[in-house]
């Protein structure tokens, strides 16, 4: 349980803090070396996890658990006053982050504004995904001259083909897709 606290409180805030998805890809984003995808998956293995490891706590602990729940005349009370406390403070979090309440719209806010400023910093692609297309793909969609573009990137030194998409020569070469898609479109202002 431990463990998986550990890895959802870093693949939670990464999530928080991460781009929206049509950006992630675009920019190769990552947070101490996972992408958002990465990020994505081990949030919810990890869940899975969390939740068989409390089933099996609960299993295994459970004259404990009910030990916890007896008042000074042995019977199981459920509802003492610390369950009452922490349901509350549960159900204050659930309805204050649904209605839009202070201080839960403030976090709520700042992760958006945190996604935002990732989107207002690095160009955006023409459309979703558009990293993942092959070049030949991506040239048709945004309107561009594929021989265009394979001179302009192999003018700056990235050697590519009309099958590769830029993801995949990102990945050889360690670059975002957003920065040789804008080598693609200076050499098509150029030309122009």
């Amino acid at each position: 349980m431990l463990w998986s606290f550990i890895a959802l409180t870093y693949t939670g805030i990464g999530l928080y803090v991460a781009p929206h998805g049509r950006t992630s890809g675009w920019i190769a984003w990552s947070f101490l070396g996972l992408d958002k995808k990465g990020h994505a998956e081990i949030h919810t293995t990890f869940m899975v996890l969390f939740f068989v490891a409390t089933f099996l706590h609960l299993y295994y602990n459970w004259r404990p658990f009910i030990g916890y729940l007896k008042n000074l005349s042995r019977r199981v009370v459920i509802l003492t006053k610390e369950m009452l406390i922490a349901t509350g403070i549960s159900l204050l979090f659930v309805w204050g982050t649904l209605a839009g309440w202070h201080p839960f719209s403030d976090v709520v806010e700042l992760g958006a504004t945190l996604k935002e400023g990732w989107e207002k910093s690095y160009m955006q692609p023409p459309f979703n995904r558009a990293e993942a297309l092959p070049l030949k793909q991506l040239a048709t969609r945004a309107k561009l001259e594929l021989s265009s573009a394979l001179e302009s990137l192999e003018a700056s030194g990235y050697k590519a083909s009309g099958e590769e998409s830029l993801e995949e020569i990102g990945l050889r070469y360690k670059v975002a897709p957003a920065k040789l898609f804008e080598i693609i479109k200076k050499g098509e202002a150029k030309g122009q």
